[in-house]
This record gives structure tokens, C-alpha cells and sequence, in this order.
């Protein structure tokens, strides 16, 4: 596509299946555990209903979206909201991840909180037999098999080393994994209610009733929430168009619909009145089906964690100051030593590591000892302008022959010559410096990289520490949380209430309006100015003559500045939506926010 398409990677080219299946698996989730709660709460008839209204809100927010894409040539919801409604809504889109991202972390821990205490007592009871745990065994069963003990545990030592990691293609499986899970789940609710007992039919609330749909609702409206995403899949979707996405959303939302109404129905029908939060704490803990979902459903709510975590990390930090942000985005080292400039081609390169970093010291005293493979991404080149010279840090300078067309420089103070592509020097970025210097060159693609000492471990965290600090503070944060709000309903309550007012009814709807309005006003110079037509009629218009500046991909040119008054709210469609969806959204977020916290 043509340069408006701000954030694609490479061509469109998913198609309509599969892009609906990612977003199905994007959709689907662990807020399926709490749905047969929202029926117990709003009651089955009011339930269901406000389930299909959420999800045809949910779909309409997201073609909305779709048409934000065409409007403003951005493929990402951040930038999108710029183009729309300047710099500070930018902010204000970073600051509301973080309250999400942040809720995502935590109902992680809060499930892990579930889980983990169940499956303990379960193979403790396994282990001490028919007569149960007693002594130390008991001792050991009252402290581990509590909630708050495992989620201190789990996140000290599993969330918080996986949460330090920057690189995450190791965990891409879990997003399929989550999605196999919860279908296991959702099928195992069906299979038991079919095959029975069921709930006393006199305890369950057909009618509804009370302050019950104020829970329901920012739960069903977080369960249902992929919204993010969609600017990513709607540019990666081949020969794209709002006719072929509305297939994708219908489709997708469908599916996940069928899937939850009959997830919330069955599962309430078995508990009745007993339904809790997270209905797997509804069965007995011994019982084989639920045992497997927990153990399935920990492993990937581990593997979850560190996604939706780095996801918080970025928004977080881009919040920060400039200087602040780039610190924390790589790490800086300030050591002396070699620093490795090489070519980009598949071939081997015969070079062994010339000498240790620090004059003097020894290969294991400066931590080149044994070796680890390590991949060397090429995001991690850089490219300078042809004949500069590579970067250097202080050392002797060392030119190594490598194979036909290019060479390996280890460049000092003298700052040699870099190897070239397309008249482009090829050097290590900043992120790659740390490794490379602790590294032999064994092809232009690896590493064999020492193992650490001691000594060299304190140089990695001294280079790396903001990084490391953030990431503590945010795991911190996120199980202080979880312990302090241990039901999985109430943190979903909670992030449906305030994050998902915001990305799915209110963001939408001002980033659609603010594109409109300026559409208009580039429309309006354009030679539309006077028509008396409606904004959108006007734009297409605009844009069927082929006005000038129009761009390929479906964006047309926007006013740098917006202008509106309050009257554009009542007097024109797109305002008309904004203000109608911008008050329920915030009704939503108050009594949301109310039922979450016990006040309905």
C-alpha cells in the first residue's frame, strides 16, 4: 500500500479466514470464567440480553475503528488518536493501557491466586493419603495453599524473571494456547450441564432484578474487548475494505457470542446460587475435568503474563520524559572493549574474539569464558551514511579479513572503516553493544557469547538497571493489587468499568469525530465548501472527485488544525455519536466502577 499506512509491516496480505481467527482468539478469553457470575447477577432473561447488546456495541466499535484506519492512514490506535485529536490524546491513549495493561496483570495474578492454592491442597491431599495431612504436612498445607503466599511466590520467581524480558517470540504460542483452554473449558461446562446434576431451577434468577446489571455490564464489556488490535489487523488485512472487515467482525463476534452465551448459561445452570467469580472455585477441587482446566489454564495465564506485561512496560514508559524512556528502552554500557561492525550476507565469518576487554585482565576474569550461541536479529543493525566512520569506544583498533564482500572491524579509538550495504555502514546498535562485546563472531547472524561471571553479570545489571527497576516497581504493583483484591470479578468490574469505557465507547467515537471534522474542513477547501451536504456526504464526495492530496490505502487529506464548536455535537451525525456514546460510556464507568466497589 502507499505511505499513508503508518504502522503496516511489509504488504497486506491475511486473509478474510484468517484474520478472523486471530481475532476470535483475541476475543476469546479468560473473562469467559466469570460470565456464568454476571448471569447469577443480572439474572438469565437480562443476562443474556445485555450480553448480545455488548457485542453488537463491541462490533460496531470496532468497524468504527476500521473507518478511524481509512480516515486518517494510521494502523495503530495511539496514532490514530493523534492524527485525530492531537498529542495529548496520545497521552491520554498511553495512560488508559496503562490502567488496562495494568488490569490485564492483575486478574492474571488473581487467577493464578485461584488456581494454584486448589491444585496445592489437591496433590497434597494425593500425597497424604486416605487419612490426610497431618503434622508438618498440614503446616506446610496451611501456608502454601493460601492465595496470597502463591501469588507472592509465583510472581517473586516465575512472573518477574519472564517480565524482564524484552524479546518475547518465545511465548507467540500462547495466545493459541489460551485459545484451546478456554474451548476445552467452554466445552466441558456444555458436556456437564448436559449431562447433569443441575442447580434447583426454584434458586436461579430468571427475571433479574436490583443493581445486579451494574456488575454484569463491565464485565461482559471486557470480555468482549479486542479493540486495540483491530487497527493492526484491519491494515493487515489483503485488499482490505470495510465490506470485507464487516465480514471478519461479524463473524468473529458471532462465534465468541454462541461460545459465551452458552458458557454463561450452563455453567450457571449447574451452580445456581453458588456461581462465584471464577466459576472453576464453583466445583469440588478433586473433581479430574476441573483439575485439568486449572493446571491448563495456569500455565497459560504464566505465559499471558509476560505479554500483557510488556505491553504495561511500553505504555508506561512512554509516559516518561524523552531521556528517561530511551534509558529504559536499551541498555547502556559504559565499559571499554572491542565493539563488533559487520556486513549483512549469509556467509561464515572465521573470527575469533581478538582479546579481553579490559587491558590486563584475563579471558575469565572479564567473563570470556565458555560459549552460548545467541541470535543476532537484524533489527539490531544499524545502518550510517557510507563512509563514516563505526562507532568506537575506547581500545586499540583491530580490522579482520572476513569472506568476499566485507570484512569484520573490531573498532577502537582509531574509529576504522564500517563494512558497507547499498552505500550503507552496517554497524551494532546500542541494545546489541552489551552482547557483542562478550562475544566470538561466528557467522553474520551469531554470536558465541560467554558465558557470565560474576563480574560480568554486575556489568550487564549496572548497564540495564532502569530497566530492571521498572519492571520490579510495575510486578510489584500489579500481585500488591491482586492480594489486596483477590476476586477476579472485581478487578474485571473494575478494567471494564474504566479501561473499557474508554477503548471501546468513548475513544472511538471522539477519534471518528475529530477525523470527521477535519475531513471536512480539507474537504471544504478543496472546492466542496457550501454544499450544504452532511460531513461524511461531503467527504465522499471530496473524495470520488479525486480532490487533491488524496491518498491511496482509503485516507483522504485532514485539516492540520481541529476546529468545532459544541453545536457539531447536535447538529451533525458523527457529533451526535460522539456525545450519545460518550454519555453512556461514562454512565457506564460510574456505576461500574460503583458495583465494582460494593457501593451498588
Amino acid at each position: 500500500m502507499g505511505g499513508s499506512d503508518a504502522g503496516i509491516v511489509g504488504e497486506p496480505s491475511a486473509t478474510i479466514r484468517s484474520t478472523t481467527s486471530t481475532l476470535v482468539a483475541n476475543l476469546v478469553g479468560a473473562g469467559l470464567l466469570s460470565l456464568p457470575f454476571t448471569i447469577k447477577r443480572a439474572g438469565i432473561i437480562p443476562g443474556l440480553i445485555a450480553m448480545v447488546v455488548v457485542c453488537v456495541v463491541n462490533a460496531f466499535s470496532a468497524l468504527l475503528i476500521a473507518r478511524c484506519c481509512e480516515l486518517s492512514g494510521k494502523y495503530t490506535y495511539k496514532d490514530m488518536a493523534v492524527a485525530a485529536l492531537g498529542k495529548r490524546a496520545g497521552i491520554a491513549i498511553a495512560a488508559t493501557l496503562v490502567l488496562y495493561t495494568l488490569g490485564s496483570c492483575v486478574a492474571f495474578a488473581v487467577l493464578l491466586g485461584d488456581f494454584l492454592p486448589n491444585l496445592f491442597d489437591f496433590f497434597m491431599d494425593k500425597g497424604c493419603g486416605p487419612g490426610g495431612c497431618t503434622g508438618s504436612a498440614e503446616t506446610v498445607r496451611s501456608i502454601f495453599g493460601r492465595a496470597e503466599v502463591m501469588i507472592v511466590l509465583v510472581g517473586s520467581l516465575v512472573l518477574n524473571p519472564l517480565a524482564l524480558n524484552r524479546n518475547l517470540d518465545a511465548l507467540r504460542f500462547t495466545s493459541g494456547l489460551s485459545f484451546i483452554c478456554i474451548i476445552y473449558t467452554f466445552f466441558m461446562l456444555v458436556g456437564l450441564c448436559g449431562a447433569g446434576p443441575r442447580a434447583d431451577t426454584a434458586t436461579l434468577n430468571v427475571s433479574g432484578g436490583g443493581t445486579g446489571i451494574f456488575v454484569a455490564f463491565p464485565i461482559l464489556l471486557v470480555s468482549l474487548t479486542a479493540h486495540y488490535n483491530v487497527p493492526k489487523l484491519y491494515g493487515e488485512l489483503k485488499e482490505r475494505s470495510m465490506g470485507r472487515l464487516g465480514a471478519v467482525v461479524a463473524a468473529s463476534f458471532s462465534i465468541v457470542l454462541v461460545v459465551y452465551l452458552g458458557a454463561a448459561i450452563c455453567g450457571y445452570l449447574l451452580k445456581g446460587s453458588a456461581t462465584q467469580g471464577d466459576i472453576l472455585n464453583s466445583f469440588d477441587e478433586t473433581y479430574a475435568p476441573i483439575v485439568i482446566a486449572r493446571i491448563a489454564l495456569s500455565l497459560v495465564v504464566i505465559g499471558c503474563f509476560p505479554l500483557a506485561f510488556n505491553s504495561l512496560r511500553i505504555a508506561a514508559v512512554s509516559l516518561l520524559p524523552p531521556a528517561w524512556a530511551e534509558r529504559i528502552k536499551e541498555p547502556h554500557y559504559e565499559g571499554s572493549g572491542a565493539y563488533a561492525t559487520i556486513p549483512h550476507h549469509d556467509a561464515a565469518v572465521p573470527v575469533k574474539y581478538p582479546t579481553p576487554v579490559d587491558a590486563g585482565a584475563t579471558a575469565a576474569e572479564d567473563g570470556l569464558v565458555a560459549t552460548t550461541e545467541l541470535s543476532l536479529n537484524r533489527g539490531l543493525l544499524r545502518r550510517t551514511p557510507a563512509g563514516s566512520a563505526a562507532s568506537a569506544v575506547p581500545g586499540s583498533a583491530v580490522s579482520l579479513a572476513g569472506p568476499a564482500g566485507g570484512s569484520v572491524v573490531y573498532a577502537g579509538t582509531t574509529g576504522a572503516a564500517a563494512a558497507e550495504e547499498d552505500g550503507h555502514a552496517l554497524s551494532l546498535s546500542p541494545a546489541a553493544r552489551i552482547a557483542a562485546e562478550r562475544c566470538t563472531v561466528v557467522s553474520v547472524k551469531h554470536f558465541q557469547c560467554t558465558c557470565p561471571t560474576p563480574r560480568a553479570l554486575c556489568m550487564r545489571v549496572k548497564a540495564d538497571w532502569p530497566h530492571m527497576l521498572v519492571t520490579k516497581l510495575l510486578v510489584l504493583v500489579a500481585i500488591t493489587i491482586a492480594i489486596l483484591v483477590p476476586s477476579i470479578e472485581t478487578v474485571l468490574g473494575y478494567k471494564g468499568a474504566i479501561g473499557g469505557s474508554l477503548v471501546v465507547l468513548i475513544f472511538p467515537v471522539w477519534m471518528f469525530f475529530g477525523l470527521t471534522q477535519r475531513s471536512i474542513a480539507a474537504a471544504a477547501a478543496g472546492g466542496f465548501a457550501g454544499t450544504g451536504a452532511p460531513g461524511a456526504v461531503a467527504v465522499k464526495e471530496w473524495a470520488a472527485a479525486g480532490g487533491e492530496g488524496h491518498q491511496e490505502g482509503g485516507s483522504i487529506p485532514l485539516a492540520a488544525e481541529l476546529h468545532w464548536q459544541w453545536v457539531d455535537l447536535v447538529r451533525t451525525r458523527h457529533g451526535l455519536l460522539a456525545s450519545v456514546f460518550t454519555v453512556i460510556g461514562m454512565v457506564l464507568m460510574v456505576s461500574g466502577t460503583l458495583a465494582a466497589s460494593g457501593a451498588l
